[in-house]
């Protein structure tokens, strides 16, 4: 599966500021890049966290409009995946793909309980973000 965004406003078939589905131009696969990209380092720089986190929040905001087709459902939840990876030092999707199913279940919950730290630090306040 493609890496789910090719820029923070226009993300995986819904552009982020809700004003509906995109065409299969602007939905074509982007190269690979990012976090999640097979091969990848596993590192992530903040910007790249930001656009995940983008594009988690628009299909949070798609979803409360409306019933996502199973296709956009799909790219959400990769996105999140790659958001909850994406604080784990050294996780690519390969390696995260690569476990057995019950290292999966762990890497997932320490990477959604880094997500909500992150995300709880942010709402402290400016200059918070780490």
């Amino acid at each position: 599966m493609p890496h789910v965004c090719q820029t923070t406003a226009v993300c995986i078939g819904l552009r982020v500021g809700g004003s509906g589905p995109l065409s299969a131009e602007e939905t074509a696969d982007p190269p690979q890049a990012g976090p999640g990209a097979k091969g990848g380092g596993g590192e992530v720089s903040e910007l790249s966290r930001m656009e995940l986190f983008a594009i988690h929040d628009g299909c949070s905001q798609a979803a409360r409009r409306s019933v996502l087709s199973p296709g956009e459902a799909a790219l959400c939840a990769r996105a999140f995946l790659e958001l909850k990876l994406s604080f784990l030092p050294g996780m690519t999707l390969d390696r995260y793909e690569s476990l057995a199913a019950a290292e999966r279940v762990s890497a997932n919950r320490a990477g959604y309980a880094a997500f909500r730290d992150w995300v709880d630090r942010r709402e402290q306040g400016p200059g918070v973000i780490h």
